[in-house]
């Protein structure tokens, strides 16, 4: 299709798209064969790791492990992770993830622009991008920046198709399914989602003399339908999950949270060499932008300049907007996954600011002029860990030089000569702003593989357990089980205490499972030894999983898991049923065997209230609690214990909803006897025991209550049956309170 000009279609020289494809298909290779480090998510960070925990195990971390946690939102983020995580081991995912973003907003970049002036200044351009570093690292980590950044630039690409001949529907529709991934990626980008529509209203104007009026009823009209349908998927599939629809309400939520609180945090947009190397490009677009922006609006050049004025005005916007967010605790400029904002709009400033007259040079100069464009980011890859181009000059010194060099590339006529300082300026700039990595290039995807192989065996021993970490932060593994717990989504599940030290107490240990990670020579016999020493006189042991060794960035570390649970029971249990005397009252008596029913009759429990409602069926008793935070549900007929023994009650159920407490009481207004806890989980629950000593002569009355906190919800579950045993105390080895 030939290139519109600013006054209509054009045949201006395009080159052969497939050898530009090649091209930048090509700068991964650039970027990648002396390290890999910018594929992979750093060990340290912590809010990355969630979305590859969520990628792991979706379906548990929805329903039962963190439900409503504002990072399970991001949902066109995380399916997309969960899909090739379920397809590929950890590695592999990692790189097509990745890849895959980087490919997705470099060649949307790069059609955008060859649409818009044409395929040499496109390709140039899109070797800035491609080989930005801090493209690199917003698209090479498991944060749902990058794919943010992806689907704005798609979204950009396909408005900019859709201009080319107005008006086609489906890349309007499009776009607007682009954009809302973008907002469902990352909930930031919905103040900047009236910027999107920009792009087609200037450029359908520009090519076509579209009045803005039609096309902005146009470009809302059919983006808002794309957009309304990929929320509707999402949320039908989240409701699938968790069963709310409103998936994005607790990102909303959270920005919020972030966008209402003065600043607490102290991070600035400066560092120790200046402007925070990730600006310097914005800013210097910006720049551009204002001394470009009295030739662009005059009256003869505005229509020409229109696409340029678009997207300086997104750039100028963008700006405005993350400094207005400066004044929160979101801090729009101080931190890289907000100001990355910026980086659509300044390198589309740049491709269309830049390379002027480029399309009238010969084939020989052209080429020339790419080997040096493609040189620059080489050299500076080769040198990843600044081995050679160490330390920064001032940076009043690299501002007036590279200011002085893009300046001149945009007053020197001679095409040539024009280029060839625009590379030397952003060349400058792209020293000084180049994110420096590790000097082991691949230390980064040695950690990450460490630690997905702990992840890896962990999860075939926590069998859906939620995990409790237990590590000392002076260990030299810390900055690794950082990522290992945050895959967990763990800041809260940490123990008290530094490894081997622990908090006694069966309240605080009981049921859970505890991870200890060390790289303490014999870490294994210490966790265990100093959880024994805790459940003494508890009547609960501790039950160890193997050990399994790992090894980390600077030493190897083993990770081990104990539990504190009952100790073994000895005794002989006698299975008891209920039976009706000469009075009509209810009584425990022995029963012969499960042939002889010893579960307790459902037809024998009654509701309290009538707001309780309750069904018998073959399923079993259906009941529907009232709201009420603390009601009791349903009670089963005054019992008394026929003998002096330790009686067993082991309530059956399916709990749909909400969370209950079961167990026995004494008549009338009396507290529990005894009690358990059953809440909604995945994998579900559906065994609870309890266990009370009793005197012959006792009389108690099972119930089941509602326990919801503070939330007057109802719960929903089936009883299926209840069985009661009963054995001799002397016969009966401890059991825990």
């Amino acid at each position: 299709m030939p290139r519109p000009s600013p006054n209509g279609p054009a045949a201006a020289p395009q080159g052969r798209l497939f050898a530009y494809v090649v091209g930048i298909l090509l700068l991964p290779v650039l970027v990648l064969w002396r390290q890999d480090n910018v594929l992979f998510t750093h060990a340290d960070y912590i809010d990355p790791w969630f979305y590859v925990g969520y990628a792991k195990d979706l379906v548990e971390f929805k329903r039962a492990l963190f439900p409503g946690h504002y990072s399970g939102s991001r949902l066109a983020w995380i399916l997309p992770c969960y899909a090739v995580h379920s397809l590929f081991s950890p590695v592999p995912a990692a790189c097509i993830l990745h890849l895959g973003v980087w490919a997705v907003g470099v060649f949307s970049f790069f059609f955008t622009l060859r649409w818009i002036v044409g395929g040499r200044a496109a390709f140039l351009s899109a070797v800035l991008l491609g080989t930005h570093s801090w493209f690199w690292y917003s698209t090479g980590w498991d944060y749902p920046d990058g794919a943010a950044l992806g689907c704005v630039l798609l979204t950009t690409a396909l408005y900019t198709y859709a201009a080319l001949r107005p008006v086609r529907p489906i890349p309007l529709v499009l776009a607007g399914v682009a954009a809302a991934a973008a907002l469902h990626c990352t909930l930031g980008w919905a103040g900047l989602a009236p910027l999107f529509p920009l792009t087609y209203i200037g450029l359908v104007h520009a090519w076509h003399k579209r009045p803005v009026r039609r096309a902005l009823l146009e470009a809302v009209l059919w983006s808002g339908l794309g957009g309304v349908l990929l929320t509707a998927a999402l949320g039908a599939v989240n409701y699938r999950l968790d069963g709310n629809f409103w998936f994005f309400m607790p990102s909303f939520q959270q920005g919020q949270h972030l966008a209402s609180k003065p600043i607490r945090w102290l991070s600035g947009v400066w560092d120790e060499n200046g402007l925070s190397p990730y600006l310097w490009f914005g800013v210097a677009a910006v720049l551009v932008s204002l001394v470009l922006l009295p030739g662009r609006l005059r009256k003869d050049n505005r229509d020409a300049a229109l696409p340029a004025l678009v997207f300086s005005a997104q750039c100028l916007l963008t700006l405005a907007f993350l400094c207005y967010f400066q004044r929160s605790e979101a801090h729009g400029l101080s931190y890289i996954y907000y100001a990355c904002y910026l980086m659509p709009f300044t390198f589309l400033v740049i491709g269309t600011s830049f390379w002027k007259g480029i399309d009238g040079l010969s084939t020989r100069t052209w080429l020339s002029i790419c080997g040096l464009a493609v040189a620059v980011p080489g050299l500076l890859w080769c040198d990843y860990a600044g081995l050679y181009l160490h330390g920064c000059p001032a940076a009043g010194v690299v501002a007036c030089l590279a200011g002085l060099l893009l300046l001149a590339a945009l007053r020197v006529r001679r095409a040539a000569v024009a280029c060839l300082l625009a590379i030397g300026g952003f060349a400058v700039l792209t020293v000084q702003s180049r994110w420096l990595q590790e000097p082991d290039p691949h230390v980064v995807r040695r950690g990450y593989e460490h630690i997905m192989q702990a992840r890896s065996r962990l999860e075939q021993l926590r069998r859906g357990r939620p995990v409790h970490f237990w590590l000392d932060d002076q260990d030299p593994e810390y900055y690794s089980y950082l990522g290992l717990t945050a895959s967990y989504i763990s800041a809260d599940n940490y123990l008290q205490g530094r490894f081997p030290q622990l908090t006694c107490g069966p309240t605080a240990l009981k049921g859970k499972l505890l991870v200890a990670l060390s790289s303490r020579p014999g870490a294994p016999e210490l966790a265990r030894r100093a959880l024994t020493d805790c459940l003494v006189d508890t009547g609960l042991v501790v039950q160890a999983e193997s050990p399994d060794s790992v090894q980390g960035n600077r030493a190897r570390y083993t990770v081990t898991m104990v539990s504190a649970v009952p100790a073994p029971d000895t005794s002989v249990w006698e299975p008891l049923k209920s039976v009706f005397d000469d009075t009509g009252a209810e009584i425990l008596t022995p029963s012969s065997g499960p042939a002889d029913h010893p579960a307790l009759p459902l037809n024998g429990w009654r509701n309290l209230s009538q707001e309780t409602i309750v069904n018998l069926s073959s399923e079993g008793l259906a009941v529907r609690t009232l709201a009420d935070p603390d009601g009791i549900a349903i009670v089963f007929p005054q019992l008394a214990a026929p003998m002096t023994g330790r009686y067993r009650f082991v309530f059956r159920y399916k709990l749909h909803s909400g969370n209950l407490v079961l167990g026995l009481r004494k008549p009338g207004a009396g507290g529990w006897i005894a009690s358990e806890m059953a809440a909604t989980s995945y994998p579900p629950v559906e065994e609870t025991t309890v266990t009370a000593d009793l005197k012959r002569g006792d009389v108690f009355q099972l119930q089941i209550a509602n326990h919801n906190g503070l939330d007057s919800g109802a719960t929903s579950f089936v009883l299926r049956e209840v069985i009661v045993l009963r054995s001799d105390l002397q016969r009966q080895a401890p059991v825990g309170k």
